[in-house]
């Protein structure tokens, strides 16, 4: 494999600094490098860093190799691997740009000297896998199968479409890492800021399956697909270990923790937007239910950059937040030190992070191992993908480019470049020649005893092929695999066994006890998760799964159990539920509560009778579920509402303080829930109640409900001399959600008062007295910032208000810089020509695209020939908070409509003018601004942080706002940013670059 024109004139430096300040890098030595190697080759490899005892090799490059974003390894040993030249933008029908090209090493001695290209034309391909007569691709919105039956490395035909619907609004986290499981289903990933419909050709809206992050699977044999588990954020690694648990790498994020998730069937993880949760989470619980975060996190709790909610410092020691690629080393060539532990890329630290995990009840805690693997000192360094090969060691794909954050402007990449090296250990590498296809079932159930896991799971795919292509397996392969899955000491040999005997129809009904009597636990929870594909063709299963619900104390095992109990009928579904939510040894573990909680509530969908059930007889439960059942059987409404209603009824006054707050925060996202009868007939007392909160929180249920008697209530109320300041905000919030439509005069009073002055200016947004707009534009000079967003709010809300503060601004009785950023787009949104002429009067137009990137590429050569030391930052911070502060937050915390930007220095100055100079270039999908269009001419613009049947929850600058449905005449989505064009316009030279010396300490 030739090298090109990149490798000229590459020097290596120095030893770097960072090697010797870091302590999990200082142990890392030179990559020794072979003195026969051409001087171009040695030039790459200087750059590395790694442990000693270790070498790595470069074994592709340009030309032959370029842009290489996934890659894998065939029965031959053959290295296939995809080039994603599309990327970043899904070129038109039948112009795709990406191809999948085979390299092969002839004669074993470890150079691949051929290269063969397979297919061309795919079109923004981010995945794939071999198997099962073809190639398994991914290029969104559809999932492809492209046959090659006779194996001659020439398509059979046209890429079938077997799914589609994977969405690629941003196409740096589209579907990913195909990996083919331990089940024989072929598992990816997809990124949060994707939204996904996914489902065969022509299928309904009814039938597909909606994901924005999780990890999915596709059957090879019986076409179906499922969602195996929801959240994450820019997940692009995915592996599972000696025990079959699935691991996926991802960008660390403040709701999460750490950048590794151990993933469970069923489970329900953070999310990077921190939205869009099933509604059996609640991710804002009040400050009372702070034990209600029922999603899970991450199993990494530590480090890895501010960005990324890390502690400080932390980045300059892991390397970031950002990880790529997932390998959990299970080969036999490297020592045994450095196998079972789990190795990610750290994209901006430029090197491998490295791993242990480590039992903890149900799930896995993920530890950093105490040393990094592995450093490469070349900022061009972007390794993407790390696997085993054949001969033991661990192969990596590098993109090889300056540019490491997405972006869609295509100018922004190198497209010729591309790396893959081989990272062996110097005493042990030996190249190995190889064809599994040439062997018989009976040596392929063999390979399972291998030391290297690539043979095992070879293995596995051939005989899970061959069943299917002829019905099963020579017999003697069956009591090869059957005899090792319950023979073998070694835990992990009797897995391998088994998985391989499901996948190829080699269970049969009277295997399941003993597995399920397993001494154990990771055999007995994977004999769970195995026995739902059983549960047809023997449904006396169910029955043994009840049994094992009761006797089991393992929680590895029953939260398997609480995964699948969905599938059972469903008397055997709720006496699993039920032995689960018993299980008070286990109260304390919050994988197994969250597991437990997540097929209690959708059991609760269809029969929420039978959890109440349980608080009426008084059933021992976990204490968290006496609190969840109720509020999520409110959340459900109907008989819900009603039973949760009930409950409220019966319980002692010491207690109906807090049902009420749960019933409360169950229903505090719907506009309006018609009122029940238990409300109408029983509330009298709760809205009496001598308990402060109990009464507050009743008189918030009868605003719910519709209660207009409470209009009137709360105005005499704000009347009261001497009211609390609790009660004046609560009287407030009842009649910002009933709408008063009364009087204004109550409301103007209040501006003159700091602690209330938001919420009134809230109410008169909704009026149309004239007075409002003027005497909050006379006022809004001499208030704090947080109330002139306030004040802004209302003003650019609706027609009449916007031409009084425009007309304000051109009598430069407003100074122009009042209207922020986020203001500027609500105006523009308002669609009216009196308006929309004002404001290209006062702002102007924006720049074409090509001189945006001018004044990109001119500030970017400013900032960098600028003396810095002359600039104040702190003057840049003003700016920030002028400009910028109203939507983005630096530090983690609820609010803001942008992403926060703790952390963001490390991607560079140029990052920050794209952003600014280009906002609607890369926008995820959470972040797309919508506008509703309400009845009245009002509009209110925002993030759409929920919506329910009845409302939505809208995301603003100081916080959220509820919608009626009812008010709602036109929903408006964008894929723009809410941030608007010409950002900078009003600032000097000087002032961006103090700006931007701000933004660089993040």
């Amino acid at each position: 494999i030739t090298l090109s024109g990149w490798l000229e004139g590459a020097t290596p430096g120095p030893r770097p600094e960072r090697l010797d300040q870091v302590a999990i890098l200082k142990h890392l030595k030179p990559n020794p490098i072979p003195a026969e190697l051409p001087a171009s080759s040695r030039e790459v490899l200087q750059r590395f860093y790694v442990t000693e005892g270790f070498r790595v090799d470069l074994v592709a490059a340009d030309p032959d190799v370029v842009q290489p974003i996934a890659f894998t390894f065939d029965a031959l040993g053959r290295l296939w691997v995809l080039e994603a030249l599309s990327y970043p933008e899904k070129q038109p029908e039948g112009a795709g740009k990406d191809r999948l090209v085979i390299l092969e090493d002839f004669d074993g001695d470890g150079v691949f000297e051929d290269r063969k290209v397979f297919v061309e034309g795919l079109n923004l391909a981010s995945g794939f896998e071999l198997g099962y007569g073809g190639v398994w691709i991914g290029a969104a919105p559809q999932l492809l199968f492209l046959p090659d039956r006779d194996g001659d490395d020439v398509p059979d035909g046209p890429p079938q479409v077997l799914l589609d619907g994977f969405g690629y609004q941003d196409t740096h986290e589209t579907l990913n890492n195909f990996t083919w499981g331990p089940d024989g289903w072929l598992y990816g990933l997809q990124g949060v800021f994707n939204e996904s419909r996914i489902g065969v050709p022509g299928a309904s809206e009814s039938g597909r399956r909606v994901m924005r992050a999780g990890v999915w699977r596709y059957h090879p044999v019986n076409k179906r697909f499922e969602v195996y588990a929801h959240g994450g954020s820019n997940q692009w690694g995915l592996d599972y270990d000696r025990l079959g648990q699935w691991f996926m790498t991802h960008c660390r994020s403040f709701w999460g923790g750490g950048p590794t998730t151990h993933v469970l069937q069923g489970g329900h993880y953070w999310n990077q937007a921190h939205a869009h949760y099933p509604d059996f989470i609640e991710p804002y619980p009040l400050e009372a239910f702070s034990d209600f975060r029922q999603c899970l996190p991450a199993s990494a709790k530590y480090g890895h950059g501010e960005g990324g909610a890390g502690l400080p410092g932390s980045r300059a020691i892991y390397g970031g937040h950002a990880h790529v690629g997932t390998l959990i080393y299970q080969g036999d060539q490297w020592p045994e030190p450095f196998r079972n532990r789990l190795y990610t890329h750290n994209l901006h630290g430029r090197q491998i992070n490295v791993q242990v995990n480590v039992e903890d009840g149900a799930s896995i805690e993920t530890r950093h191992a105490g040393q990094d693997f592995l450093y490469h000192d070349d900022p061009s360094y972007v390794a993407v993908d790390l696997k085993t090969g054949p001969d033991g060691s661990v192969y990596i794909n590098d993109w090889v480019d300056l540019q490491h954050c997405h972006h869609p402007n295509v100018d922004q990449w190198q497209r010729q470049n591309g790396r893959l090296y081989r990272v062996v250990h110097e005493a042990h590498y030996k190249p190995h020649l190889v064809d599994l296809n040439r062997k018989s079932d009976r040596e392929l159930a063999w390979l399972h005893l291998h030391q290297n896991e690539w043979y095992v799971r070879m293995a596995r795919r051939l005989l899970t092929e061959r069943a299917a292509a002829n019905g099963s397996i020579a017999s003697e392969a069956l009591v090869v695999l059957r005899n090792l899955s319950v023979e073998h000491a070694n835990v992990n040999r009797r897995l391998r066994a088994l998985w391989t005997l499901h996948g190829v129809g080699g269970v049969e009904a009277s295997h399941w006890s003993g597995y399920f009597n397993d001494s154990s636990a990771e055999v007995r929870a994977w004999a769970v998760e195995l026995a739902q594909y059983a549960l047809e063709p023997t449904p006396a299963l169910a029955g043994r799964l009840v049994q094992l619900a009761l006797s089991e104390s393992s929680a590895m095992v029953l939260v398997r159990l609480a995964a699948i109990s969905s599938l059972l009928p469903e008397e055997e579904q709720w006496s699993i539920l039920k032995s689960l939510v018993q299980k008070v040894a286990h109260q304390e573990d919050g994988v197994f509560r969250s597991m437990t909680w997540f097929a209690l509530a959708q059991a609760m969908q269809e029969n929420p009778q039978r959890a109440f059930g349980w608080l009426a007889d008084e059933t021992p439960l976990i204490p968290l579920f006496e609190d969840w059942i109720p509020w999520y059987g409110a959340r459900l409404q109907g008989q819900g509402l009603d039973l949760a209603l009930e409950r409220l009824v019966e319980a002692p006054p010491e207690e109906q303080s807090r049902l009420l707050q749960l019933i409360g925060m169950a229903l505090r996202q719907e506009a309006q829930v018609p009122m029940p009868r238990a409300w109408l007939t029983g509330s009298a007392p709760w809205l009496q109640h001598g308990d402060p909160v109990a009464r507050r929180s009743a008189e918030n249920l009868a605003a719910i409900f519709g209660d207009r008697q409470q209009v009137r209530v709360m105005r005499l109320r704000l009347g009261e001399a001497g009211l609390s300041k609790e009660d004046k905000t609560h009287a407030l919030a009842i009649l910002e959600r009933l709408g008063d439509s009364g009087s204004s005069e109550p409301y103007l009073g209040l501006l003159d008062e700091d602690g209330f002055r938001q919420q009134a200016i809230a109410i008169l947004g909704r009026m149309k007295d004239p007075r409002i707009a003027q005497t909050l534009i006379r006022s809004l000079t001499s208030w704090p910032a947080r109330d002139q967003r306030a004040a802004l709010e209302a003003l650019s809300g609706q027609p009449t208000f916007a031409v009084t503060l425009m007309e304000a601004i051109e009598k430069e009785e407003l100074p122009v810089s009042f209207v922020n950023a986020y203001t500027l787009r609500r105006l523009q949104a308002l669609e009216d020509p009196r308006i929309t002429e004002k404001a290209s009067q006062i702002w102007g137009g924006m720049p074409p695209q090509a001189e945006l990137s001018e004044r990109i590429q001119f500030l970017e050569k400013r900032y960098a020939e600028a003396p810095l030391w002359a600039y104040e930052e702190k003057e840049g911070q003003k700016h920030f908070e002028a400009l910028c502060a109203s939507c983005h937050r630096m530090d983690e915390g609820d609010g803001g409509l942008g992403p926060r930007l703790g952390g963001s220095g490390q991607n560079g100055v140029r990052y920050f003018l794209e952003s600014i100079l280009d906002p609607h270039a890369v926008v995820g999908f959470p972040y797309q601004s919508v506008t509703l269009r309400l009845k009245d001419g009002r509009q209110v613009s925002g993030i759409v942080e929920a919506e329910s049947e009845s409302a939505w929850l809208m995301r603003q600058q100081e916080g959220t706002r509820l919608v009626d449905q009812q008010e709602v005449l036109e929903v408006q989505r964008s894929q723009q940013s809410l941030m608007p064009d010409g950002l900078l316009e009003g600032l000097q030279e000087r002032e961006v670059l103090e700006l931007l010396k701000f933004l660089m300490t993040l």
